[in-house]
C-alpha cells in the first residue's frame, strides 16, 4: 500500500485566491459550461456508488456527484422553473446574494440569508494559465469547481437531488484521495460559514464575500451603502500549522 497523504495536500485545484473579489471572473466561472458543482446536505456530500476498486493503494467505492450550472441554477431559483441569473448570486465585488442583502432591512437580513444556500468557489481544475483580475474565465484557466450547501433548499429540491446520488457521511464515504481532498476542503468551508453567523465585534449578522472565503458584518452595508471596503469587521478561516511560532499562522487560502 502506498503511503497515505493528508486530505488537504496533493490536490490539483488552483484556488485562485486573488480572483475572489473579481465579480467579472466569478460570474463567468459560475455559469461556465465547464463548471462543476459538488453538493452538500447537512455537511454530507452527494456521492455516487460504484464498484469497489483500488486507487493509489486505497479501496474506493464512492465518487463525488457533480451537477452543471443549468441544473444548479434551476434549483437556486425560488420558483424552480426559471434559471437564476449569475448576477443574483455574486456581485461585482464578490459579495454573495447581493440582491437579498440590498432588498431587505437590517432586522430582516438574517432570516433571508439563512434561506440562501452557501456557495463556495473552490478554484479551477487542470488550469494551464493564470487569470487576470477583472477578466472573465478563459479556456486555459481550467474548469471551475464550486461547492453548494443545499440544506436550506433541500425540501423543494430533494427529488431532483436524489436522482444524482445519495448524501453520505464523510466518515463512511470511500473516495479517491483527489476527491477526498476536494470534499474535505468544501466541507470545512461550509461548516465555517455555518458556525460564524454573527459578527464577533457587534453581534450583527454576517454575510458571505469573496465567494465564500470571507464573512463580513452587515453593518458595513449600512455604512457604505451596500459594499464592504475591507476596513471594518471581517473574518477569514485560518489554521495553525505550528503552535510554537506565530509566523506559521496562515489563512486557509
Amino acid at each position: 500500500m502506498s503511503e497515505g497523504r493528508n486530505y488537504y495536500s496533493g490536490g490539483s485545484t488552483n484556488r485562485l485566491s486573488w480572483m475572489r473579489q473579481s465579480g467579472t471572473f466569478l460570474g463567468s466561472a459560475l455559469s461556465s459550461p465547464q463548471a462543476r458543482y459538488i453538493l452538500f446536505h447537512n455537511l454530507k456530500p452527494l456521492v455516487i456508488d460504484q464498484p469497489s476498486e483500488t486507487i493509489d493503494g486505497f479501496p474506493v467505492s464512492n465518487k463525488l456527484s457533480s451537477l452543471p450550472w443549468q441544473e444548479v441554477a434551476l434549483m437556486l431559483s425560488s420558483t424552480g422553473s426559471a434559471v437564476v441569473d449569475p448576477g443574483e448570486v455574486v456581485d461585482p465585488t464578490g459579495t454573495m446574494w447581493p440582491k437579498q442583502l440590498a432588498s431587505h432591512s437590517a432586522n430582516a437580513r438574517k432570516p433571508v440569508l439563512d434561506q440562501c444556500p452557501i456557495i463556495i468557489f473552490l478554484g479551477t481544475d487542470n488550469s494551464t494559465e493564470h487569470p487576470e483580475v477583472d477578466k472573465s474565465l478563459q479556456p486555459g484557466h481550467g474548469s471551475p469547481v464550486w461547492a453548494i450547501d443545499v440544506t436550506p433548499i433541500y425540501e423543494r429540491t430533494s427529488r431532483t437531488l436524489l436522482q444524482h446520488g445519495r448524501f453520505l457521511d464523510m466518515k463512511k464515504a470511500t473516495l479517491a484521495l483527489k476527491e477526498a481532498n476536494l470534499a474535505a476542503q468544501a466541507r470545512a468551508l461550509i461548516d465555517w460559514n455555518l458556525r460564524n453567523k454573527f459578527c464577533a465585534a457587534c453581534g450583527r449578522p454576517t454575510y458571505s464575500a469573496w465567494a465564500g472565503w470571507k464573512l463580513a458584518c452587515t453593518s458595513t452595508l449600512q455604512v457604505h451603502g451596500g459594499t464592504d471596503d475591507g476596513d471594518l469587521a471581517t473574518t477569514s478561516p485560518g489554521c495553525v500549522t505550528n503552535s510554537f511560532s506565530i509566523q506559521n499562522f496562515w489563512y486557509f487560502s
